[in-house]
């Protein structure tokens, strides 16, 4: 699944779902400065920013985010250094079958790890709990921040 296409499937998942209680703004960045995440959300009077990645996948289903840019990298270090909510949403792919196995939502300072480390199943849960792909209530949940 190529990411522009995710990052819609995210916007119209969310939008369905909670239509009156969240604003999604996709941000077409090229406007906007290098390194801005994809989308801003507003859910319940909290905001924050999200990048939208599909994970490269390998034959021993390990993956990794090599096209994380380093604005990107910069720009989430910055944002939480400032105090500010940010999140890295990655799509895992099936190795085998067409589609996104399962997404994993880390905190957007992990960004410069997506790229540089391989992940596995086992190595995303010690950061964060995974979950199934569209189960909207627990992404909500996970992107309200604690204040």
């Amino acid at each position: 699944m190529v990411e522009k296409q995710f990052v819609q499937k995210m916007v119209d998942g969310f939008r369905s779902k909670f239509a009156n209680n969240i604003l999604l703004q996709k941000i077409e960045s090229s406007l906007m400065g290098n390194g801005i995440p994809d989308l801003y959300y507003c859910i319940d009077g909290k905001s924050g920013w999200i990048e939208v990645k599909v994970a490269r996948v390998f034959a021993d289903e390990s993956w990794q985010c090599p096209h994380v840019r380093p604005e990107q990298i910069l720009w989430h270090a910055r944002h939480a250094q400032a105090r500010g909510v940010s999140w890295v949403l990655v799509g895992v792919p099936s190795y085998k079958k067409q589609g996104i196995a399962y997404l994993v939502l880390l905190p957007g300072i992990f960004s410069k790890l997506l790229k540089t480390e391989r992940w596995t199943e086992d190595t995303a849960r010690r950061y964060d709990k995974m979950f199934a792909w569209k189960d909207w209530e627990q992404m909500r949940k996970r992107l309200l921040p604690e204040f």
